[in-house]
């Protein structure tokens, strides 16, 4: 299916979730598209449990160009096929768990954040999935402090990765698993009461995270605020500066990936639309909205093998109204967007 977006829409709420957990080109991904045009490249059944999370696509290695994504609740990370899915990994103990951010390094390796609802066997933190799929182990410590990790970016040999419910950053070494908190500036914390609130009872701080250049950026959900965290020369979190922030116009921003020249792309799930953000200058505009983007969650830019440079969404009908078009994987094809950078501007 192809649309052009234009008006904004609706999908689930995320209290929602708590309720349903109860405690293309083949293998590939979207054919050629117009620039600004969107293909639902997988659509999903919401009364299945089809709800995606973490989206990524690994750039080498044996899963080279092609896109993965994550079900939320039902704890599983899935290889796109044709305009369906084939399931690709899990966890041990899924119960009371949540699959979200996924995240690849250099090598095609693949990451996945796992969150916590309730007692479980395996521990929430980052699991690694194995090259040809299967059962995810735990990279970080079993005992390390961890309640909804949920965005993952990798950088070299390290994984930051954010804490909705604790309101932290942090970082994994891929190679040993040795973890430790980056970063817990008070900006970094959630509050469910902020901006008006949110049907969801717990705080969702630091959501979304990327990088470009020295610094980190990271979106917190509650309060509508997009935060760069530079990264010192001797690896520590610099001072934590606001880049944006808008109950009105970025309350519920989820997902973050950074464009060329430096520029944001965020995904807000109650208005169901994806916002540019210009670090420099704070600005930030709706680029897209309306179908088939439904309560969109993660996001990823993917310089795909036909040259076009495409934007892919995992719509998750989290956070936005009833009666939109539903969950899905979703492409958009970015083509000359305007992604300058306006440092003088």
């Amino acid at each position: 299916m192809k649309t052009r977006l234009f008006t904004r829409l609706p999908g689930m709420t995320l209290a929602g979730l708590l309720t349903l957990t109860g405690v293309g080109v083949l293998g590939f991904g979207p054919a050629a598209q117009a620039a600004g045009e969107v293909d639902v490249v997988v659509p999903l059944n919401n009364a299945a449990g089809e709800l995606p999370e973490g989206i990524t696509v690994p750039l080498s290695g044996p899963q080279r160009n092609r896109i993965f994504f994550s079900f939320v609740v039902r704890v599983q990370v899935l290889r796109v096929n044709g305009s369906s899915y084939v399931p690709w990994a899990t966890i041990a103990d899924p119960t009371n768990r949540l699959g979200l951010g996924l995240a690849t390094d250099g090598h095609g390796e693949m990451y996945w954040a796992i969150g916590a609802l309730g007692p479980g066997s395996s521990p929430p933190g980052i699991y690694k999935v194995p090259r040809d799929g299967g059962t995810a182990t735990l990279l970080t410590p079993p005992d390390f402090p961890a309640a909804l990790p949920d965005g993952i970016d990798v950088i070299g040999k390290k994984a930051y990765w954010t804490d909705a419910i604790l309101g932290t950053v942090n970082v994994t070494d891929i190679r040993t698993g040795a973890t430790r908190v980056w970063s817990n500036d008070p900006l970094l914390f959630g509050n469910p009461d902020a901006c008006g609130g949110t049907p969801f009872p717990a705080p969702l701080g630091a959501n979304g995270i990327s990088h470009y250049g020295d610094a980190i950026y990271v979106t917190n959900s509650n309060y509508g605020r997009v935060l760069r965290i530079p990264i010192k020369s001797d690896g520590d979190a610099g001072t934590v500066g606001v880049v944006a922030e808008s109950c009105a116009d970025l309350h519920g921003l989820d997902g973050v990936a950074t464009d060329r020249n430096g520029t944001l792309l965020a995904t807000r799930q109650p208005t169901s639309s994806i916002v540019r953000v210009w670090p420099h200058s704070g600005r930030t505009k709706v680029v897209y909205a309306g179908a088939p983007l439904d309560g969109p969650a993660s996001d990823f830019i993917w310089n795909a093998p036909d040259g076009e440079r495409k934007l892919l969404i995992t719509n998750s009908t989290l956070g936005s109204p009833p009666g939109g078009p539903g969950p899905s994987v979703a492409s958009i094809n970015l083509g000359e967007a305007d992604d300058n950078d306006d440092r003088d501007n």
